[in-house]
């Protein structure tokens, strides 16, 4: 999933491809905007402007936040567009 979100390929997912990604997912620029700055405010560890692939396994590893009923249905939604 993270290689299918990194659509430049350079190893990070930075605020525009995960808005592109949640702007299809949500089809709401507003609301993809509130989950992508959610999303960068917990999964940006050391707080540098992206998310690399060991702080979006981190993120996915956070089992009692990111395990919902409602993350794992967002999760496959996501992965369906992609």
């Amino acid at each position: 999933m993270f290689m299918a979100l990194d659509k430049n390929g350079d190893g990070s997912l930075t605020r525009d491809e995960l808005m592109e990604a949640y702007t299809d997912l949500y089809k709401d620029k507003e609301k993809a905007r509130n989950e992508v700055e959610c999303l960068m405010a917990v999964a940006d560890v050391d707080n540098n402007g992206f998310i690399d692939y060991s702080e979006f396994l981190l993120a996915a590893g956070n089992k009692k936040e990111m395990l919902s009923k409602a993350n794992i249905k967002q999760a496959f939604d996501l992965f369906d567009i992609v």
